[in-house]
């Protein structure tokens, strides 16, 4: 079943991410998990995608100068400038 453009949970998952979590924690997800009637797995990365997804998107950072802002036809966006903060 397909979310929102990721992968199904049909394809197969090349990549293992392996976390220590405190008993407390492990309950938090499991219950979570079961609420949304996923796998812990599951629910887990896909969690976790959607927060490195938010955390990239603030990165994104789009910045006019107060003459560009006003009149950006007029500028022709000259004080543009985008920075995007993907680590490697």
């Amino acid at each position: 079943m397909p979310y929102h453009g990721r992968m199904t949970v049909s394809q197969e998952r090349l990549e293992r991410l392996e976390a220590r979590v405190t008993r407390r924690q492990k309950a938090l997800l499991k219950r979570a998990a079961a609420i949304r009637g996923r796998s812990l797995t599951d629910f887990v990365v896909s969690a976790a995608e959607e927060a490195a997804e938010r955390v990239i998107r603030s990165e994104f950072v789009i910045s006019l100068g107060a003459e560009e802002s006003a009149n950006p036809r007029r500028r022709g966006f000259g004080g543009l400038r985008c920075r995007l903060g993907f680590a490697t």
